[in-house]
């Protein structure tokens, strides 16, 4: 499998300045990733978690649909 890099929503300006850095990139060219100001482009929504939109029977069927995944990345393999 190819080299993944996984950056979390979390810290995900901070992550991807740091992993484009360590690609040489220059600090004036990646700069703005630290320094703009949040945007929403999606519009409004509800603050829902994600558990919200899932029944017991379609978290098992996406957790099996996609148990490569799953097996791949356990940290993300939940029970409902």
């Amino acid at each position: 499998m190819a080299d993944v890099v996984f950056l979390h929503a979390e810290r995900l300006n901070a992550e991807l300045y740091d992993f484009l850095k360590s690609l040489r990139y220059r600090h004036r060219s990646i700069a703005y990733i630290l320094n703009e100001a949040r945007q929403n482009v999606t519009g409004p929504r509800e603050d829902k978690p994600w558990r919200s939109y899932y029944n017991k029977e379609l978290f098992d069927f996406v957790q099996y649909r996609e148990r490569f995944l799953f097996r791949r990345f356990p940290k993300y393999d939940e029970e409902y």
